[in-house]
């Protein structure tokens, strides 16, 4: 296994462990290990005018796009009372843990990107602060 492999923080921690939970912006950030690679979400209140849309419908920025929108479940590591709209790492040129077997072996490009939490974390401040502005929109629209 080569050294970046053995570093790759995703492979240290077992599907739905949470790298982070904070806030930013009066926005829910959550970071957590998916089947494949690692996932980020920024949540609101369930019952926010911004929850509940098609998360294709979210004007948002991030790695991928988003791929997902719905509320939150125990099961899931996302909170309940929360709804979340959704990305991932596992796009093209992206490193995925399907790609490794139980002994480390590699079976796609040794060129993809290898994201770890901290990077994740990096970019998902930033499409806080974006979804954040779409927040505070859709809170003056509902208030008039």
């Amino acid at each position: 296994m080569s050294k970046t492999e053995t570093e790759w923080d995703l492979l240290q921690h077992e599907v739905g462990y949470i790298a982070e939970d904070f806030y930013e912006q009066g926005v829910r950030v959550l970071i957590m290990r998916g089947p494949a690679a690692w996932c980020a979400y920024v949540g609101i209140p369930s019952d926010h005018p911004l929850a509940n849309f098609n998360y294709d419908d979210i004007p948002i920025s991030c790695h991928g796009g988003f791929t997902f929108g719905g509320e939150g479940k125990k099961k899931s590591g996302r909170s309940e009372g929360w709804y979340w709209y959704g990305w991932d790492y596992a796009h093209c040129d992206d490193k995925c843990a399907y790609d490794v077997d139980d002994i480390g072996k590699r079976f796609c490009r040794a060129n993809e990107k290898a994201w770890t939490a901290k990077e994740v974390k990096q970019e998902a401040i930033m499409v806080a602060w974006d979804f954040a502005r779409l927040k505070k929109l859709a809170e003056r629209i509902k208030s008039k």
